[in-house]
This record gives C-alpha cells, sequence and structure tokens, in this order.
C-alpha cells in the first residue's frame, strides 16, 4: 500500500486525514494534562 492509499483509505474510515487525527489526539492529552495545572493555578 502506498502512503497516498493509506491516507485515503485511513480518511474514508475514520473521516480525517492520519495528521488532523493525531493533532486531535493530541490536543486531548494535552487538555487532560493541563487541567489540573490549570484548578491549580486559579486557586
Amino acid at each position: 500500500m502506498t502512503p497516498n492509499s493509506y491516507c485515503r483509505s485511513f480518511k474514508r474510515a475514520i473521516g480525517v486525514s492520519p495528521t488532523e487525527y493525531l493533532n486531535q489526539i493530541r490536543r486531548h492529552h494535552t487538555k487532560e494534562m493541563l487541567g489540573p495545572l490549570k484548578m491549580w493555578l486559579l486557586q
């Protein structure tokens, strides 16, 4: 499977490109990690 066909198949199956999918996961984990810090800073 070529990289282009993989990206097309991934986007068809998931709804977003592999890069956007990884960015979403990174944003989600960042929010989880910063949540307690944000609460601590607001106190």
